[in-house]
């Protein structure tokens, strides 16, 4: 739950900073700025199935600490090359679909994780508990980033609130892998026999 919590404290600030950046700094309109983000959720619908049975396989804090990194890069890269100037094709793009699947990677691995190794009559309380945590963590990023974009916006550089939430938000992400792969482990046979 805790990844998960700051997994999708990173996640929907990312979601929300770049539609802002789409609407406010290139000027592109609300569907434009929708259908410009939309490469990212195909390429983590494309990675996301064979991730979650990758994670079962290998472990998933393996998986999920990919994925964050991928995205922590991504979003690192694109927080250093983007400019005020639309460059949509040769920068947005490859890296919205690179962010994607590092998206791909961590979303259904951390869904399944929740569950894993949850008997039959916990399985609704772990799954409860890792959605709500999850909610959490959404709230609290998009709270985080909008204040950020707000006190920028009332300098002399207003578009620096971008480039430190998205220095944030690679950081927040790439925690979420770390905290992953640190904590998470595998039940032994007794914790298992306990939690029935």
């Amino acid at each position: 739950a805790i990844s998960g919590l700051v997994f999708r404290m990173g996640f929907f600030s990312m979601i929300f900073i770049n539609t802002q950046w789409l609407q406010t700094v290139w000027n592109y309109s609300p569907s434009l700025s929708g259908l410009a983000g939309a490469p990212g959720p195909f390429a983590a619908a494309i990675v996301a199935a064979p991730a979650g049975k990758l994670g079962s396989r290998i472990g998933h804090g393996k998986v999920v600490a990919s994925g964050a990194l991928i995205m922590s890069i991504g979003i690192l890269w694109m927080n250093l090359h983007i400019k005020p100037e639309i460059h949509y094709w040769d920068m947005f793009f490859p890296t919205i679909v690179f962010v994607g699947i590092g998206v791909g990677l961590c979303i259904s691995t951390l869904t399944s994780s929740a569950t894993a190794y949850l008997p039959q009559p916990r399985l609704a309380m772990g799954s409860a508990l890792s959605n709500t945590a999850g909610q959490i963590g959404a709230a609290l990023g998009v709270a985080l980033v909008s204040s950020m974009l707000v006190s920028a916006a009332k300098t002399d550089d207003p578009i620096s609130g971008f480039h430190h939430a998205w220095f944030l938000m690679s950081a927040v992400i790439l925690l979420s892998g770390v905290t992953m792969i640190t904590l998470y482990r595998k039940p032994t046979a007794e914790q298992l026999a306990q939690a029935i």
